[in-house]
């Protein structure tokens, strides 16, 4: 069970410590957390898969885009824990490096690799379902993105 300290009636169900909802071969869903007097949604939090896991069976399938995508990104980026996801139901395909857990819950969370360079993240163990504008523009080198070569 995760680690839950918050004893108020409103957040008694907040999450601190990173917890997976849900597990595949290769694929980690993360419980997320639900702000109170929300209602949890009933889908399944997406899953985020290691990229040195890519092309396992089982795993899902990546467009030529994304592959490409993926490849630009390992060339700078040599971590251990880079993982894509498919979150916006799917809509938007995102890398990034979860350094501290594929669950982890602390804002601003971790940088989406492939995102706006500006202040795009996700914080899979806060919201998996979709990633978020950060409070600030903290601009990054990133060489892959064609826009910022």
């Amino acid at each position: 069970m995760p680690n839950i300290t918050c004893t108020d009636p409103t957040c008694r169900g907040y999450n601190e410590q990173p917890y997976v909802l849900t597990r595949s071969r290769y694929g980690i869903g993360c419980l997320g957390n639900v702000a109170p007097g929300t209602t949890p949604s009933t889908k399944p939090p997406p899953q985020s898969y290691l990229v040195k896991d890519i092309g396992k069976p089982g795993l899902p399938t990546l467009k030529a885009s994304e592959a490409s995508m993926v490849r630009r990104i390992v060339r700078y980026v040599h971590s251990s824990t880079l993982r894509i996801a498919w979150v916006s139901d799917g809509a938007e395909f995102i890398v990034f490096d979860a350094k501290d857990g594929p669950c982890e819950v602390w804002a601003p969370g971790y940088g989406v690799l492939n995102g706006n360079p500006c202040n795009e993240y996700y914080e899979p163990g806060e919201n998996p379902y979709t990633t978020h504008a950060g409070t600030e523009c903290d601009p990054v080198k990133r060489p892959w993105m064609t826009a910022t070569r």
